[in-house]
């Protein structure tokens, strides 16, 4: 997740505008284990991640399992 934070952090160059692109991103990894698991409940925790990431300030990232 760092690797990628930094390639979008470094910005893209747009050749049309000639200018550079500044991106910025909070991203939210929710894993499921088992086989039993409840969707519903990971998507509920996948929500709760992209919060905590938000809140955690620009380029970063939080993962969250469900067991």
């Amino acid at each position: 997740m760092n690797r990628l934070l930094q390639l979008l952090k470094s910005g893209f160059y747009d050749n049309n505008s000639q200018q550079t692109i500044s991106v910025s991103c909070s991203i939210c990894i929710a894993i499921m284990k088992g086989k039993d698991a409840d969707y519903t409940e990971l998507i509920r925790l996948g929500d709760k991640s992209m919060y905590e990431a938000k809140d955690a300030g620009r380029n970063s990232f939080i993962i969250n399992e469900l067991d």
